[in-house]
């Protein structure tokens, strides 16, 4: 009686044993038997349609044509039950069967023949049924260049049924796996896998491959260096341990098998007991087969390399996929704590993993995009990011109401804040970014100063001591030398830095930067450095694992700065060689390792122009910029995130990141280029944003319609553009801010595209300071451009003329001559006035003519315009005799013209208004430029001042803003205190007349 499994296992067993029937049957010395085949369904699924001739039959579904157990036929007495050895089963004659054993070669004996021949003639019989159900598995001899392909869900859960699939018992017939070959060696311990190189005869340094027996399903085996442990989790159902088996003679009494009691054996059943009984004690071990060597006898080979183990990958553990990692390590539910465009874009990584997200609001973002694109979403508090989104705790309480498993900070708010990552460990959350300890060593520049000097990073001069007095600091900075930067020791983003070129300001920007950081960050504690003139900021992408491993991404280089605030970010650098991007890939990996980093993090260096770099400071947080790094390797650094802080190791080893093509980003923000970027807010009633593609990717949290509100930061999107090449990726850059338009507040695209065409830009060659220097060369005026003003004006007047007709066509008289818009007048030529406002800047225009020929008369001079005509957005006409091509977009409130080059946007405004009297007391007067808190005040009522000084200081949208005196006088009125929240426009100070 011969015990078969069920699914795939028992179809296998079936084609072993019809083998052994086509090779035995013809003899006629043993007895025939039947086997029995345990299937619940009764012969259904891989066991259906399996031929009856051969003697098979299910439980629950006998046939008749089968010969029943007893051996001698209906009527006679039941025969003794025959052992195990002398049970076989009986066939019907098969014709197919016999040709094929008449064709069969003799067996061979040797290593290349016996049990090793015979096995693959059986698998070769059951492979589309295995293969169907189980995937391809290759054999050992078998070209990987030459195998199928593999069904696309042939994979797809075989790593979760690898532990559950039962093991192969006494006479069937299993293919040799690679891994089997090295567990001559192999230690395990408590669910560790150790792999000695010595077994394998490798080479010091190399890789060895390591299979556990756990790993069967999984479609490349894991990778590890020599000496390292591998810690596998053990699941809840794990395979039986393999039976020891003998390995000495066959013939010994161990592995003898069992022998009839007539022939003076035990028997294969004991004596009046069901045979299918379990039996007691300990299994008897299998005999090993004819033709079968051991383990340990032979080495492995790789494509004629001795030292590895059979059919593995060459590759590390980077070949092994991420998606047959256990899905139950990762997150079912996250809170994300944040808002706006990083929140939706963990909120897009994470519905594509199948996890569900949760948001956390504040009163004016009850309607955000996030609320909409979360799950779920828990409104935390009042306006002010104090009142709602650094709220530790309540941040903390949605989670746990929602039933989140872990939180995923962003950047900005609580991303940074240590209290608050301790705080999410021990109410039993998972703080997806680094851990506290990590964050606290680089929480103070001062103190990751010394600690990266320590580590051998190479760190700028400077001081970095306790004694923060001005005289001590003073003292400090005279001996380190002039140009001097003053930064806050706690905090980023541009905060709290100034340049001091000269010991007489020494004093005057320590007082600022201490007050900005301790309005910003809480503490005033502050670091002297040298300056460098003209560095480039560089900063390497750094991952780490809680299993000790350590990474780099490569590089962005984001030199182009205004006020230390980043403008455009790229990777990879034009400026670095690879001797150089090799050597700070190096020192990044150090400074994390430095202080056991893990998740996702960013060392960021300053580079001289000689090219020695130096550490300024690790951000311990994901960038904002970290879409350049995602296009240019192909990652996905948030699902990184989430799978680090799952305890999944990195997916990639450092051999595996590739750095592929070029990609650039800039970011759209609410604000006003021409009075100093100050912020902007309102209604974004309209935006306009290239549509996504291969090339072009957009990452917003905000969509038409929509507020950019005063409490938070006034970013709209990130633009961000890849290709091939650094100059294709200009190119592509520049075409997608041709198509961006935003209406309501004021942004920055007009300022980005004169950028991205400035010859620093073009040719690599911008340091972070050279904005500040020469920020005038970009700040253009396009209204001085003649024919960009004469194309926003014809397009106007073709509007204009286009609605006339209109009305006209519905009226009673259409034809009359008095419903034609050519300005047409008894007793003078035609024209028309045209009035539009620029900056602020009033500009009037006269036109004269009608249906696409003009001539256009302003300030500077005529502009003729011949063949106008307006079609899709686009004005095609020839301006004084040289044919243009414009994108035009006209509205009541707007008047939008870009050339390709540059941007010109006009409102349209009454050509008659009356003028306002007692307009000339503006100089006397004080006014708020957008709405804020008035941060310190500087002056009080009586006093007198001079042109130019520093009256107050506000803060909004998370900047520093300095109002000065218009003209010198002295002060009758101030309407404003310290810590009071003034609307714009509002009136602050007010001189005497």
């Amino acid at each position: 009686m011969h015990r078969l499994h069920r699914g795939g296992r028992a179809a296998r067993q079936i084609g072993q044993l019809q083998g052994r029937m086509l090779r035995r049957g013809h003899g006629g010395r043993h007895q025939m038997g039947t086997v029995l085949i345990l299937s619940p369904t009764g012969g259904t699924g891989p066991l259906r349609g399996l031929p009856l001739s051969c003697g098979l039959r299910t439980a629950g579904a006998p046939d008749d044509r089968t010969v029943a157990r007893d051996a001698g036929g209906p009527g006679r007495p039941p025969a003794a039950e025959p052992s195990r050895a002398a049970q076989r089963v009986r066939r019907r004659p098969d014709r197919r069967a016999d040709r094929r054993a008449a064709r069969r070669r003799p067996r061979r004996r040797g290593p290349r023949g016996g049990a090793r021949r015979r096995g693959r003639v059986v698998f070769r019989r059951r492979r589309p049924q295995l293969d169907a159900r189980h995937g391809r598995r290759e054999r050992g001899g078998q070209s990987r260049r030459r195998a199928r392909p593999r069904p696309p869900d042939a994979h797809a859960g075989r790593a979760a049924e690898a532990h559950d699939r039962p093991r192969a018992r006494r006479g069937v017939r299993r293919r040799r796996r690679a891994g089997r070959l090295l567990r001559h060696r192999h230690r395990r311990a408590g669910g560790e896998i150790r792999a000695d190189r010595k077994q394998a005869g490798t080479a010091a340094g190399r890789d060895l491959a390591v299979r556990h027996r756990g790993d069967r399903g999984a479609a490349r085996a894991a990778v590890l260096r020599d000496g390292r442990t591998l810690r596998r989790r053990r699941r809840a159902v794990s395979r039986p341990a393999a039976p020891r088996r003998c390995h000495g003679r066959a013939r010994c009494r161990r592995a003898a098998p069992d022998r009839p009691a007539a022939e003076g054996g035990t028997g294969g059943d004991r004596a009046g007991q069901d045979p299918r009984a379990p039996r007691g004690g300990r299994r008897r071990p299998r005999p090993p087969r004819r033709g079968q060597r051991r383990a340990h006898r032979r080495a492995a080979r790789v494509a004629g390399r001795p030292g590895r183990a059979r059919r593995l990958p060459r590759q590390a553990r980077a070949d092994v996929d991420p998606r047959l990692m256990p899905a139950s390590t990762m997150f079912s539910k996250i809170l994300i704590a944040n808002r706006g465009e990083i929140a939706c874009r963990v909120i897009r990584t994470c519905r594509r993993l199948g996890i569900r997200t949760v948001a956390v609001y504040s009163d004016v973002d009850a309607d955000a995009q996030h609320v909409r694109q979360a799950d779920e979403a828990v409104h935390i508090g009042g306006a002010r990011p104090q009142d709602s989104y650094l709220r530790g705790d309540a941040v903390i309480d949605a989670a746990r109401t929602t039933g989140a498993q872990a939180i995923h900070p962003g950047y900005g708010f609580l991303s940074e804040n240590t209290d608050f990552a301790d705080a999410v460990e021990d109410a039993g959350l998972v703080f997806i970014g680094p851990k506290a300890a990590s964050m606290r060593r680089m929480g103070s520049k001062a103190g990751a100063k010394e600690l990266m000097a320590a580590a051998g990073v190479p760190v700028v001069p400077g001081y970095t001591g306790e004694d923060q007095s001005p005289e001590r600091l003073q003292r400090e900075a005279d001996g380190i030398g002039y140009p001097l930067m003053i930064k806050a020791a706690h905090g980023g983003g541009g905060k709290g830095m100034r340049i001091v070129r000269a010991s007489g300001e020494f004093i005057d920007n320590l007082e600022s930067c201490q007050r900005e950081a301790r309005n910003a960050f809480g503490r005033d504690r502050v670091l002297l450095e040298r300056y460098v003139e003209r560095p480039r900021h560089i900063e390497i992408q750094v991952f780490g694992d809680a299993h000790g491993d350590v990474i780099h991404l490569n590089e962005r280089e984001c030199s182009a700065q205004r006020r230390y605030q980043k403008v455009i970010e790229e990777s990879p650098s034009p400026f670095l060689t690879p001797a150089l991007r090799a050597a700070m890939g190096a020192a990044a990996v150090q400074a994390a390792r430095a202080i056991d980093y893990v998740n996702a993090g960013t060392v960021e260096f300053i580079v001289g122009q000689d090219g020695g770099f130096y550490f300024m400071e690790i951000n311990t947080r994901l960038q904002v910029e970290h879409p350049v790094t995602e296009l240019v390797t192909g990652l996905d650094l948030v699902e990184w995130q989430l799978r680090v802080a799952a305890g999944e190791p990195l997916p990639l080893a450092q051999d595996a990141i590739a750095q592929r093509g070029h990609a650039i980003e800039v970011r759209l923000y609410a604000e006003d280029p021409d009075a100093g970027f100050l912020p902007g807010s309102g209604r974004l009633e309209r935006l306009r944003l290239p549509p996504p593609s291969a090339h072009v990717r957009i990452d917003s949290g905000v969509i038409e319609g929509d507020t950019v509100t005063i409490f938070y930061d006034p970013m709209i999107a990130k633009l961000i553009v890849h290709d091939v090449d650094r100059p294709r990726a200009l190119a592509r850059l520049r075409d997608a801010l041709a198509e961006c338009d935003i209406a309501g507040p004021k942004s920055n695209i007009a300022f980005l595209e004169r950028l991205v065409r400035h010859p620093s830009v073009v040719e690599a060659t911008i340091d972070t300071g050279y904005l500040d220097r020469h920020l005038d060369d970009v700040l253009g005026d396009d209204a001085r451009e003649p024919t960009l003003l004469a194309a926003a004006a014809t397009a106007q007047l073709l509007v204009h003329e286009a609605q006339v007709r209109a009305c006209a066509a519905a009226s009673n008289d259409p034809t009359s001559p008095w419903a034609i818009a050519d300005g047409w007048r008894l007793g003078h030529a035609g024209q028309r006035p045209l009035a539009f406002e620029h900056r602020g800047e009033r500009i009037e225009l006269v036109a004269h003519g009608a249906a696409g020929r003009y001539r256009i008369e302003h300030a500077d001079g005529t502009v003729a315009v011949e063949g106008a005509r307006l079609e899709h957005g686009v004005l095609s006409a020839r301006f004084d005799a040289c044919g243009r091509r414009v994108a035009v977009d006209v509205d009541a409130r707007r008047v939008v013209a870009h050339d390709g080059t540059r941007r010109l946007v006009l409102e349209p405004v009454a050509v008659y208004r009356a003028q306002a009297a007692g307009s000339g007391g503006g100089a006397d007067r004080v006014q708020a430029p957008m709405p804020g808190r008035i941060v310190l005040v500087k002056v009080g009522a009586g006093d007198t001042v001079e042109e130019g000084q520093e009256l107050l200081v506000m803060e909004a949208m998370k900047m520093e803003l300095s109002l000065k005196a218009p003209r010198a006088g002295t002060i009758s009125e101030l309407r404003a205190a310290a810590g009071e929240f003034v609307e714009g426009d509002a009136v602050l100070v007010v001189l005497e007349a």
